[in-house]
């Protein structure tokens, strides 16, 4: 079985150490981005990446833009990539996504119970 990875992309160093550390700790393993465009470059050059954390408001771009580049983007269009986005604000009222959108602070029960539901039970044995 390959081992996948979750991308966690927010602007805050903190918060994106926070959650490689506890996503790890519970089994996973993560790394982290601190703009879109670094998220989309990770994208690219990990292949092991199934599931996005997104922070909505990124510096000088929209956290849902992600969505357009994993549509668009020929090296992404046709990987199988799943987010989940967060936000300080909410409720979010221009999500017209499939996708989820979680309020800051994150609960973290909800996250993992988000995460098993994307990846069909827990992290990887």
């Amino acid at each position: 079985m390959a081992v996948f990875q979750i991308l966690i992309i927010d602007d805050f160093d903190d918060i994106v150490e926070e959650f490689v550390v506890m996503l790890e700790l519970l089994g996973f393993s993560a790394i982290g981005a601190a703009t879109l465009d670094e998220g989309i470059a990770t994208l690219k050059r990990h292949e092991t990446i199934e599931v996005i954390i997104s922070d909505v408001r990124l510096p000088g771009h929209s956290g849902f833009e992600l969505v357009d580049a994993m549509k668009t983007d020929p090296v992404l269009r046709d990987r199988h990539l799943s987010c989940i986005f967060m936000s300080g604000e909410m409720p979010i009222s221009n999500n017209s996504l499939a996708y989820p959108v979680m309020a800051k602070p994150l609960d973290m029960a909800r996250l993992l119970a988000e995460l098993q539901r994307i990846l069909g039970g827990g992290p990887p044995q």
